[in-house]
Formats: structure tokens, sequence, C-alpha cells
């Protein structure tokens, strides 16, 4: 069944399950928590509940028309390419093609990715449908940020939250489904922060990640920052500079979490996660003043989602070390 293949998160999945089984579907749900944890995935199995006859058997047209994208019930609205935002005028056809009378008996389905992406008259013309919404029509809102969404919107939604899962379910699925060595497999699964989403982006890449670790803990032991801060200066894509940058803030973080766990433990760091020379330098720290500068960074990660220029947030979190 569609659900099968979601890893986790086994309380949300049976609320949306739930939802069909006593077939009180709510016309418009909220699927809230960090980016890459399933919460697209566990959209279109429900959407597949919804249109297979067999309740998302994975095997027939429906759900063949679903997994594409295809589906003449459902419609998945998310930011064009290159813009940062959804857009009013998507929004709008949205609305246009949800006034035209359905051609069958079957629910229509509206998956808005991203949702926090819809500006302030994005959402205010959405709520307008939330608030009247069309007959056999379920819309359903997949959100990693939704303090961004307008209180009137979220009010109007059933919300579900998915949670991060556990290192050992990220390490499992990096082993068996992303086929990763245990070394590129343990790296990998620091850096997806309970998000399998995340390990499975990040798994093309494991070979590069020890390096780009090691050339970014260097350049903050030495202080030589320049290469780092114009490397990502350089990315056009703002969307792109931002993940880079929360990759290189987030192999920061995790350096310091293992000098944090050595410290604790009285052992030596990591060297697949910490090169000798900066653990050398951040020796003389107490526990105290690591957390503070594992805190720091955190926060710098947070400020690169809120409009903040890039380079400088990176830079920052780095003099701070």
């Amino acid at each position: 069944m569609s659900y099968d293949r979601i890893i986790g998160n086994a309380p949300a999945l049976a609320r949306l399950q739930g939802a069909v089984a006593r077939r009180r579907v709510a016309h418009a749900y909220l699927l809230a928590g960090p980016a890459g944890v399933g919460k697209k995935l566990a959209a279109l199995a429900f959407a597949k509940s919804l249109l297979c006859a067999k309740g998302g058997c994975d095997a027939c047209p429906e759900c063949a028309r679903v997994e594409a994208g295809r589906h003449p019930s459902l419609r998945l609205l998310a930011r064009a390419d290159h813009k940062r935002e959804i857009e009013i005028d998507q929004i709008r056809e949205l609305l246009r093609e949800l006034s035209f009378r359905a051609v069958d008996d079957k629910p229509r389905i509206v998956i808005v990715d991203e949702a926090e992406r819809m500006n302030e008259e994005s959402q205010n013309c959405l709520l307008k449908t939330l608030e009247e919404p069309p007959d056999r029509c379920v819309i359903v809102l997949i959100s990693a940020s939704p303090a961004l969404l307008l209180p009137t919107i979220v009010s109007r939604c059933q919300t579900i939250l998915f949670m991060p899962l556990s290192d050992e379910a990220v390490l499992t699925f990096a082993r068996e489904r992303l086929k990763l060595d245990a070394a590129p497999a343990g790296l990998i699964t620091r850096l997806a922060a309970g998000c399998p989403g995340r390990a499975a982006a990040l798994a093309p890449e494991a070979a590069d990640l020890k390096a780009r670790a090691a050339e970014l803990l260097a350049a903050v032991a030495s202080g030589d920052l320049n290469t780092i801060v114009e490397r990502i200066s350089k990315i056009r894509e703002i969307d792109q500079a931002r993940e880079r940058a929360r990759e290189q803030l987030t192999l920061l973080a995790f350096a310091l979490r293992e000098i944090m766990r050595a410290c604790a433990l009285q052992t030596t760091p990591d060297p697949d996660l910490v090169p000798a020379d900066f653990a050398q330098r951040l020796a003389r720290l107490d526990a105290e003043e690591l957390a503070d500068r594992i805190q720091g960074v955190l926060d710098h990660i947070r400020t690169i989602d809120l409009n903040a220029n890039v380079p400088l947030t990176v830079e920052d979190a780095m003099l701070r070390i």
C-alpha cells in the first residue's frame, strides 16, 4: 500500500488513514513538519486512498496517474521554477479550475507544496476557498514553516504534525534503501537531522561531504574564511545558496557537537567529523561554552530562511566560533 514506503510518523499516517476509513475526510489539512520527513509522500498516499477503488493499491491506473501527478482529479501546486513564491496568479488559476463542475463523482484534491511560499496576497486569495470549499474538494497544504502561514489559514485546516525520525531509523534507511557504506551513511545520517528525504538528496554527494567538511573546518580553524564565503556568494540561485549555507553551518554544528561529546566522555573526537587542528583550537572550551557556540550556529541557520544576507550570515556564524 502507498503508506508502506513512508518511514516513521505512524500517528500522523494513522490520522489520514482513519479519516478515509471512517469516511470523515475534512475539507482541508495542513501537514506540518521538517522538510524531507515524508509529508509529500503522505499527501500523495492520501490522494491515492481517496481516488483508488482499493484505497491506494499502488498497482492500478488511478494510483499510477496520482504518482505521476497527472490524475484529472488531482492538482499539484508549487512555486514555479526560479520563483521564490507561489504567486497569486497560480492561486487564481487554481480557483478558476475548482469553479468548474467535476466530471465524475470522485473528490477533487489539491496539494499545495511548500505552502509557506504563498505570499500574504496569495494566502488571502486561497482563504476564501477554505472558508467556502467547493463540493467534494480536499485541500492539503504541506509546510515546513507553518508559522509563516496566516493564522486564519491554519485555523481552517486540520493540522497533522510530522516529526523528525530517530538517527537509527535514518541510518537504516541510508544503509538499506540508499545502499551507502557505513562511513558515508553515518555522515549523511548526522546531516539529515531526522529527515530521510534530506538523506536521499545528500546521498549522491556523500563522497564529497567529508572533503567539504574538512575544508570548512580548516578555514574556521585558520581564520581564513574568504574562500568559503566567496563560494556561496557566487551561487546565483538564492535557494541553492541557502541550501549550501545550511549544509556548511550544519557541518559546523555537528563538529562542535562531536567535540562536546568527546569532552564529556573524555575521548578523542571522531576524525571523520573533526580535523585535529579544529579540535585543538576548541579544546580550551568547556561544555557550557561549546553549547553556546552550537546554539549560535543553529540560530544562524534559522536566520538564513528569514531573507538574511546568506554569505554574511555564514561568515558571522564562523567568526563567532
